[in-house]
């Protein structure tokens, strides 16, 4: 395990970072810093698998797993690519035929973890299991409600592996407030850095996933661009309104999602541009969502789904686990202080005016 961050888990959940940040302008060193990290993780652990979903993150790993086979730099099968399918309704994610296009469009041909949540009751126990498990040993919850699920399932396909497997958690997001429903990703601000429990799991010693984006320093302040710390927000005041699809929590092009991952995906894109065709990542669970769940508990069919077995589970599944605390923390620094924005090294030199001091 890296030492970028020191992790306390638990009620008194604790997150020390120990490494310097700092502002990176150019887009293509994410790409270079990435493909070193990949590299280093090589020679640590002696068998690496690709948690591979079709999204952003994890399609931009593969983009950089394949420039090093291509550079003659890493063997073919030295990192195996694995894609999850989750099957709910009887029907697997939207975009699982595009997440396997987009690998085999690269070269490769992922090995297909099925796991059918339909017929398959052994997986809802051990999901079950998998997250009293963590929220007796954690003290809470990972993510806010609305991501556990999928994340719960993600979780339980990378368990299965026999190697250590590699992908993208932490990102540094736009907004927070005191709403579970509302804290979004990571976010540094004047006020301090909030990190999630689920951003930090990599670092349960009983965990076998291995977070990419924060290996160490260098990878992770890449991210920290200037268009990412200084855009405005979206003014989402129109999105309120009922616009049908568009205004469901977790839509691939709502506005609040979009505003989490567009500073990302730009970078992403200017790396790879073919990353464009998968932008926009669905939901492992479906439209399976908290907004669904008050008309099913009030006998109303849903706008998202269908009244079945397998989505019910879903319901049941969130409804309980919603009553557990959301586990976030504030960044400090080794000596105990609050790690803010003005910490990032050269922060003066995009945020100090000539009258500053």
């Amino acid at each position: 395990m890296n030492d970028l961050f020191t992790v306390t888990f638990g009620e008194n959940f604790k997150v020390t970072l120990n490494h310097p940040l700092w502002i990176v302008e150019n887009p293509y060193k994410l790409k270079e810093e990435v493909k070193r990290g990949l590299l280093e993780m090589v020679d640590v652990h002696s068998k690496l698998s690709l948690a591979y979903s079709g999204g952003s993150d994890s399609g931009f790993i593969l983009c950089c797993v394949r420039d090093l086979i291509e550079e003659s730099k890493l063997k073919k099968d030295t990192i195996e690519v694995f894609q999850g399918v989750f099957i709910i309704n009887n029907e697997p994610q939207y975009d699982k035929d595009r997440s396997t296009e987009f690998a085999n469009s690269l070269g490769f041909d992922p090995r297909i973890v099925e796991i059918n949540l339909d017929k398959d009751t052994d997986v809802w126990t051990n999901l079950w299991d998998q997250n009293v498990k963590f929220i007796e040993t954690h003290g809470g919850i990972p993510v806010t409600i609305g991501g556990m699920i999928p994340c719960a399932l993600q979780n339980y396909v990378t368990d299965m592996q026999d190697s250590v497997v590699i992908g993208g958690a932490l990102t540094i997001g736009d907004r927070i407030s005191n709403d579970i429903n509302e804290i979004s990703e990571d976010v540094i601000r004047n006020d301090g850095w909030y990190v999630s429990l689920y951003s930090m799991e990599h670092y349960d010693l009983e965990c076998n996933h291995l977070d990419v984006f924060t290996w160490d320093n260098e990878i992770l302040s890449c991210f920290i661009s200037p268009m990412k710390l200084k855009k405005n927000l979206i003014n989402t005041e129109p999105f309120k309104r009922p616009i049908e699809m568009l205004q469901h929590p977790s839509h691939p092009v709502q506005p609040r999602y979009l505003e989490q991952n567009l500073h990302k995906w730009i970078t992403f894109v200017q790396c790879y541009p073919e990353m464009n065709e998968i932008l926009y990542k669905f939901r492992s669970n479906g439209y399976a969502y908290q907004g669904d769940y008050e008309f099913f508990e009030r006998g109303l069919p849903s706008r998202y789904g269908k009244e079945t077995k397998t989505t019910l589970k879903l319901f049941e599944f969130r409804k309980f686990f919603a009553s557990w605390p959301y586990r976030n923390a504030k960044v400090t620094l080794p000596s105990g202080e609050l790690y803010t924005i003005k910490h990032l090294t050269n922060y003066k030199d995009y945020f100090v005016g000539e009258n500053d001091e």
